[in-house]
């Protein structure tokens, strides 16, 4: 992590979770904005019982927007280009993503049609996902 990065969730040295939430370690989690992309993750996470389920709505915004408004501009910036990052994940149990429409609607990639669209896929160190569309 760079330190213009923008974590949520993140934690302290101390393990002590700063922004209202569990999991992240020292590189923060489970939402990173960061280098263009959004990473979803569970590394690092200091609860062994965290689970590698993440689910993000627009509604969600307006809490990330309350504690942590500089992580919008990393979230815009990413252009719907989210990366899945997990740990510990089988085909058997993976893990997950959910997202609403409102978020894609709201922080994708504008097509030349004028919708908006998003690029979720795992990245090469991550174990098995799934993506899941909220209705």
């Amino acid at each position: 992590m760079m330190d213009g990065d923008i974590k949520l969730f993140a934690v302290s040295d101390s393990g002590e979770s700063s922004g209202g939430g569990s999991g992240g370690g020292s590189e923060g989690g489970p939402l990173i904005a960061s280098g263009g992309k959004l990473v979803i993750t569970n590394k690092d996470a200091t609860n062994a019982e965290f689970l590698p389920s993440v689910q993000i709505t627009r509604e969600d915004i307006k809490e990330i927007e309350f504690y942590a408004p500089e992580m919008i501009r990393g979230i815009e910036d990413a252009k719907g280009k989210i990366r899945l990052d997990f740990e510990g994940t089988s085909a058997e149990t993976p893990g997950s993503f959910s997202v609403d429409a409102g978020f894609v609607g709201a922080f994708g990639k504008a097509t030349s049609s004028g919708n908006k669209v998003a690029n979720i896929k795992a990245t090469e160190t991550g174990t098995e996902s799934v993506v899941n569309l909220l209705a």
